[in-house]
């Protein structure tokens, strides 16, 4: 092959790279949470400890009625001098994951866009945590914890 014909090749190459690449980026899509939206700062969020006790708003059991049921809370306390919402993993299963959803544009009993506080991945029965966010009197700042079971791609979460 000519030293034309491997530039050639190469700039075809190339010239498909950005052509799929611009496509890829005009495409609309999900975005992807990860724990660096809320750990170390992000957000607002403070990492807290995986023992960290709170009051239970809500509860979930990610498998009902199993020996671990992997027991999913939306707890609140006091956390550096400030009440702070969180997701707390209790009996759950190596392998569970959850998180904590948060927003500011909760309405009618909806939310169009959320922060998510996750997934964590639990190493055993728990407890563990979510960071967790300063909460705020107004009705459209709302939390919700949500996980699924190892077990299943089935995701629970509790209201808003």
């Amino acid at each position: 092959m000519t030293t034309y014909a491997w530039a050639a090749a190469l700039c075809t190459v190339a010239a498909a790279a950005v052509v799929a690449g611009g496509l890829t980026l005009a495409v609309p899509g999900t975005a992807q949470a990860s724990r660096a939206d809320c750990e170390s700062g992000a957000n607002g969020f403070v990492d807290i400890a995986e023992y960290q006790e709170g009051a239970e708003k809500h509860r979930l059991e990610l498998r009902p009625g199993a020996l671990r049921p992997g027991t999913l809370t939306l707890d609140v306390a006091n956390i550096q001098g400030r009440q702070r919402g969180f997701a707390k993993l209790v009996a759950g299963q190596s392998g569970d994951e959850f998180w904590l959803d948060w927003t500011t544009n909760y309405s009618n009993g909806n939310a169009s866009s959320w922060v998510q506080c996750g997934p964590f991945v639990s190493p055993d029965s728990g407890p563990h945590t979510t960071a967790a966010k300063e909460t705020n009197s107004a009705d459209s700042w709302r939390f919700r914890a949500c996980g699924s079971s190892v077990y299943s791609d089935t995701v629970k979460c509790t209201p808003w």
